[in-house]
């Protein structure tokens, strides 16, 4: 006899339409065969499941509904404690009893009859008010002693009095276990300060209407119900209930466990369970099931024999679709060992639009690509030493404008205009910096471009513009930054903010630094920024991505700053009109100092 090893090896020998074969006798057709009886008990399973899960989302969706109706009533509330007249009238005192009585029919009764008529579960609404010396109008307003009598219980009490302002609670009461028990809301009103309480509303619901709620939406044929609270005590039961100790002890086990439903007497009875938050009762509905299965009996051999016809259907179709697929790989296979590593061609063959087929585009794009680039190879080497060549025009240049400009400054000092000369080696000397200077510069770097660009500037504005610097100590030759951080902003403060004032302008520059965070201040008393436009320039440096027009050099520069010292740094922008603007630069120590 073969060992395993040898027909693992004799199987990975075989051909692919054969080991499809194989495999779907060996994986689909003997395990369907084998397990057939224990399909049909899977199948019962799954219709008790289905029917149990349907039963249990239909009754969650009453629960929602019922959830709704009571909002509805808790809303009744708002119609006291947002109108004036009435927190006004229970909070005043030394009323005469013709205001009283005034009041109680032109404000209070009216809305009392339109929340009770506007919803068919509310049988009763009633105010008790904390004046004690006020007009009692009975049932409609009670003084708050009257509710304290009423309610005997004292733990009772006690919750009432600890509801939250703009809270409410539910409350049942509950008499034999044949009577429907009545379900009660209350929520404390206070005057429009909520500063002072002012009192209770009682919202008591119609015993007959919550139950026909209840009744024609959860109910089915021959199913009952029962209440019960927290601890499995029986709170309720419909006339209907059958009387089973196995029942109630099953009811018991329900409610102390997680389980939405469970199933008694052998799967024929169950038993639904939906938790009533509002109340804080459990819902148990009792339903049998045995009937599902009647048709069932007896018709286990057909059901078999179906399933065999169609296990035998589904092989001649999958025979079918396998055999398609595995001539396409094994075509594949022939031309890629048919190919020729010089002269790669593509497959001609039939593709598909199936994972197969995907294969073969793929391979084809693959096959092209690499024709595309053998014939590029040159091309690139080409455009290679064309670019080498732009490099080094490119690098001659610089050199032919620092000469020019050294040579405009010589011959302005020579004709004795030193003020040209100046100009020209300042000008110089920020074109080295903008072409020649690599990226990072140092803080230092930074400040002495800045500084020069500033001096020609002044040539330009002479006496309106004033430059003030403070550097706080500062060590800033040893701190790494971006090139042009700080030229941009200060340009904007001189070309929008100072270049059209009359009176002096003048651009401070202010660099402070704590543990691990450094701040560059750089502020103007120019004509400032309209609030529509600072609104658009804060969004643009948030919300990169908004297309807003303007702000796109401080934009730069912020987005610069957030990729060299990292999240949490960037820039800010306050602004006042006629004031001036100043802009705050935050850059945190992921910058680091620079190296040795």
């Amino acid at each position: 006899m073969r060992s395993v090893k040898a027909l693992l090896a004799e199987f990975k020998g075989m051909r692919i339409i054969h080991k499809m074969i194989i495999g779907y006798i060996v994986i689909i057709c003997i395990p369907f065969i084998i397990f057939g009886l224990v399909f049909y008990n899977l199948i019962v399973q799954n219709v008790l499941d289905e029917y149990s899960s349907g039963r249990q989302k239909f009754l969650e969706q009453s629960n929602r509904n019922l959830k709704v109706s009571l909002a509805q009533s808790e809303a009744a509330i708002k119609l006291f404690q947002n109108n004036d007249n009435i927190t006004e009238y229970l909070a005043r005192k030394n009323l005469t009893d013709a205001d009283m009585v005034f009041t109680y029919l032109k404000e209070i009764e009216p809305t009392i009859v339109y929340a009770v008529s506007g919803n068919p579960l509310i049988g009763r609404l009633s105010i008790f008010n904390n004046n004690e010396e006020q007009l009692q109008l009975p049932p409609d307003i009670q003084s708050i002693s009257q509710l304290k009598q009423n309610i005997a219980d004292t733990q009772r009490w006690a919750e009432l009095r600890s509801i939250a302002p703009g809270q409410g609670k539910w409350f049942y009461n509950s008499g034999s276990k044949d009577e429907f028990p009545s379900f009660n809301y209350y929520s404390r009103i206070f005057n429009n300060q909520y500063s002072q309480e002012l009192g209770l509303i009682e919202i008591a619901l119609k015993p007959d209407a919550v139950r026909q709620f209840y009744e024609t939406v959860i109910l089915a044929e021959g199913s009952s119900y029962v209440f019960v609270d927290q601890s499995a005590k029986l709170v309720y039961r419909s006339d209907n209930f059958p009387e089973d100790p196995k029942l109630a002890s099953g009811i018991g086990k329900l409610v102390e466990s997680d389980d939405e439903y469970i199933y008694l007497s052998d799967k024929k009875v169950l038993l639904n369970r939906i938790h009533i938050e509002s109340f804080g009762l459990d819902s148990v509905l009792v339903t049998p099931v045995h009937s599902l299965f009647n048709g069932m009996e007896g018709r286990e051999g057909l059901y078999i024999g179906v399933g065999l016809l169609l296990l035998i259907a589904l092989s001649l179709i999958y025979y079918k679709f396998a055999a398609s697929m595995a001539k396409r790989v094994i075509r594949l296979t022939k031309h890629i060992n048919r190919l020729n590593p010089g002269r790669p061609t593509t497959f001609k063959g039939e593709t598909g639009n199936d994972e197969i087929g995907g294969l073969i585009q793929s391979y084809n794009a693959m096959i092209e690509l690499n024709n595309e680039l053998f014939h590029k190879a040159h091309r690139l080497e080409m455009m290679k030493k064309d670019a080498e060549y732009k490099m080094l025009e490119a690098q001659i240049r610089p050199h032919f404008l620092y000469n020019t400009l050294e040579s405009m400054r010589m011959l302005a000092k020579i004709n004795g205009d030193h003020q040209v000369a100046d100009m020209a080696y300042t000008l110089g000397e920020l074109l080295r910096y903008s072409i020649t200077k690599k990226n990072p510069v140092t803080l230092q770097d930074e400040v002495v471009h800045l500084q020069r660009y500033i001096s020609i500037q002044k040539i330009r504005m002479e006496s309106r513009l004033v430059f003030e610097y403070e550097d706080n100590g500062v060590d800033l030759g040893s701190l790494v930054c971006p090139k042009f951080l700080l030229q941009p902003i200060v340009e904007n403060c001189i070309i929008h903010g100072i270049s059209g004032l009359r009176r002096t302008g003048i651009v401070r520059l202010e660099i402070t630094r704590g543990e691990r965070i450094m701040t560059i201040t750089i502020s103007d008393n120019g004509v400032g920024i309209p609030e529509d436009e600072l609104w658009k320039l804060r969004a643009r440096l948030d919300s990169p991505m908004l297309e807003i027009e303007g702000g796109i050099g401080l934009h730069n520069v912020n987005e610069r700053i957030k990729a060299f010292y990292g999240e949490g740094s960037g820039l800010s922008v306050t602004s006042h009109v006629d004031k001036g603007s100043t802009f705050k630069l935050i850059l945190l120590a992921k910058g680091g100092e620079k190296d040795d």
